[in-house]
């Protein structure tokens, strides 16, 4: 499904006292708060989103700040070169959109690409890099899959719980975490900032049943917030069923220059997988359940100093065959997969008379015990939560990242530089990586970004080690590397605002699966020499009522165009993914207020992929229309919710047919 949401740019009005006037003329004041310090130590320095601030000053340490505008860009002090497209809270009532795959498949340079209907299972790529390539983030945290990325969006969070969500598109050391290789997602759920109960139900087509109550307490420096979701249908054909339950609890205490922020959350997401990953043996079935949890503490005023610990573990249950009476002979048993992720760090942050400084340090370490995956046991392990089942191979690794940030001021410029150096424990080794980031003031209204970032991506453990009858792994791969060079440019005033970019990704020792001749049995795990891969992006968000009072029934208008290509030097092998990429992205997004608390949004896309891989690849262009009507009353929204509204045909994989059109309706509540 695709959806209904976009995002939009915004610049500061003034940075280190010079003035950036082009929201001189919003007049409207933005209000600034303080985040997490353990975000910075992922994601990296402070961020400012401001449709207009009065007077920041570069001696400030701001954190973040409120996304409460219509027309929005985050530049973060050492993010200057980067548009992070932020989805908003409204942005995210108003979508059509049922589940947070859904909702980025909307945004420019993401490509989301689904097995299963409400994304059940959904691969997320950025700017043509592939679905192990991205960076998954909650509030900070790093809770990337290292079984595999097609595991990334499974999450214990509904969209009812999301403050909001901040995308990166490029590569960037600073975020001190492997995995952010193409780009990084970071989800931000609320606090609890007042006492609030709210609840919602959805009923649909194909028996579509979505209940959810959530709960945010407020006390004194104490703020809780609780999420309870469950979501099931029947499916759109055979084998398409799902149930999905989630519950997520999150506390945040605050006292003067103290913080503390602490997060739990629970998942089971059990579907079936016609097809989905061989059309050789349709009845298919599969079950993941996870647990993350973290805790992050910040500290003094001068020196800042954040500390975090965090800890995730997962189950994975794929079943070749459903139906065991049916399983062929030589089937051996489901495949069954556990993942431990541990991790703790912290960093230091200062300012002083020559800029901004983030010094800190990430351990990560990372294990899997599996029926398929991994190193030989000599002593079998029990399966924690299936009686009979025995893991009978093991793999762990650890990785620690040390780095330091450092942004200062030249008149209309400003400059970050970034230095990480990497210990791969499995390969014993030190490896250092490099960044810079420039941002320079052309005139009131214009602004020139341009950067330049190393990054990098560990091999997950399906590729080193999952065999099959189609497939084999490589345990002898090494972490892929790659350059990113971006050049923005931006434009904004008080009723449109513009964005374009170009980027260039150098990437080297590309981690695919590979045949050497189409008559090939199996696809195998190799760093497959270089990858190139080029593009160009452009946004464009109007907002009407800004320009004249007859047209203010037109919220907003936004438009957004991509267009990636990747080539492989010296190719010599047959690329199941490195050459399987979004080519063409087209969006077209409207939002209007028909009446008083009613609203009706809309958005069309098209798409065009680039598959060299089949000559008979399903893969045709497509246009896909959704759409949204709801009445927001004091206590309660009722609305009506379409996706794929002329019923288009299309593929997001080559043999798998996605839904049609899929109508529900629902009402929230909210006291």
């Amino acid at each position: 499904m695709k959806n209904n949401v976009r995002s939009s740019v915004v610049h500061f009005r003034r940075w280190g006292n010079k003035s950036f006037s082009a929201f001189s003329s919003m007049h409207k004041l933005v209000k600034v708060c303080v985040l997490s310090a353990a975000y910075f130590a992922t994601l990296g320095l402070p961020s400012i989103v401001a449709q207009n601030t009065e007077g920041i000053s570069k001696e400030i340490n701001l954190d973040e700040v409120e996304v409460n505008a219509e027309i929005k860009k985050v530049m973060m002090e050492n993010e200057l070169t980067r548009i992070i497209a932020v989805v908003s809270k409204n942005e995210i009532e108003r979508s059509s959109a049922r589940s947070l795959a859904q909702l980025l498949d909307a945004m420019p340079g993401i490509d989301v690409r689904q097995r299963g209907a409400h994304a059940t299972q959904a691969d997320l790529s950025i700017r043509a890099g592939s679905f192990d390539q991205v960076l998954i983030m909650l509030n900070g945290i790093n809770i990337s899959d290292p079984q595999t990325g097609h595991n990334n969006l499974n999450i214990p969070i509904s969209l009812q719980s999301i403050e909001r969500i901040e995308i990166l598109e490029g590569a960037g050391i600073r975020y001190n975490a492997e995995g952010a290789f193409a780009g990084a997602i970071n989800i931000v759920t609320k606090k609890g900032d007042k006492d609030a109960v709210e609840a919602s139900v959805t009923y649909g087509d194909f028996n579509y049943l979505d209940t959810e109550v959530g709960f945010t307490l407020k006390q004194k420096n104490l703020s809780h917030m609780l999420n309870i979701n469950s979501t099931s249908s029947d499916g759109y054909k055979d084998n398409t069923d799902f149930d999905t339950k989630r519950i997520y609890y999150r506390s945040n205490y605050s006292n003067g220059n103290t913080s503390v922020d602490f997060q739990l959350g629970y998942i089971n997401n059990g579907f079936g997988s016609n097809s989905f990953y061989t059309a050789t043996f349709p009845n298919q079935y599969e079950e993941l359940s996870n647990i993350i949890t973290s805790l992050k503490v910040t500290s003094g005023e001068k020196l800042k100093i954040s500390p975090k610990v965090y800890y995730k573990r997962a189950f994975d249950r794929f079943e070749l065959f459903r139906d065991m009476e049916n399983a062929a002979a030589w089937y051996g048993g489901h495949n069954y997969h556990q993942t431990d992720v541990w991790g703790t760090g912290s960093d230091f942050k200062f300012t002083s008379a020559l800029g901004n400084t983030n010094i800190g340090v990430d351990l990560r370490n990372e294990r899997i015990r599996s029926t398929v995956l991994g190193e030989d046991l000599v002593n079998p392990i029990p399966h924690p939560q299936e009686d009979s089942i025995f893991f009978t191979k093991e793999k762990s690794r650890l990785n620690l990242n040390t780095f330091i940030n450092h942004t200062f001021y030249v008149q209309n410029w400003i400059i970050g530089a970034n230095v990480l150096l990497n210990y791969n424990g499995i390969a014993e080794k030190v490896s250092p990586y490099f960044g810079i980031d420039m941002a320079y003031k052309l005139n009131d209204n214009l602004a020139l970004k341009a950067s330049a970032n190393q990054s990098f991506r560990m091999p997950t453990f399906t590729e080193l080690y999952y065999t099959g009858s189609q497939n084999i792994g490589n345990p002898d791969l090494e972490q892929e590397d790659a350059v990113t060079y971006d050049l923005g440019l931006d434009y904004n005033n008080s009723f449109i605002a513009f964005h374009t970019s170009v980027y260039h990704r150098h990437g080297q020792n590309i981690i695919d699966w590979v045949k050497q001749d189409a008559s090939d049995a199996k696809w195998q795990t190799m760093n497959y020499s270089q990858v190139n891969t080029s593009g160009i992006e452009a946004i464009l968000t109007v907002m009407p009522g800004k320009i004249s009072a007859p047209l203010s029934f037109i919220e907003k208008l936004e438009g957004t165009a991509t267009y990636n290509h990747s080539e492989v030097a010296n190719q010599k092998f047959i690329s199941y993914y490195a050459l399987d990429y979004l080519k063409h992205k087209f969006t077209i997004a409207a939002d209007f207020r028909l009446l008083e608390g009613l609203t009706f949004s809309a958005i069309a896309q098209h798409q065009q992929r680039h598959n060299p891989t089949d000559a008979s690849s399903k893969y045709e262009p497509f246009w896909l229309c959704d759409a949204k009507l709801q009445y927001q009353a004091k206590h309660f929204t009722p609305f009506i919710e379409v996706s794929n509204v002329f019923n288009t045909t299309y593929y997001d994989f080559n043999h798998l047919p996605q839904a049609g059109r899929w109508a529900m309706a629902g009402v929230r509540f909210k006291l």
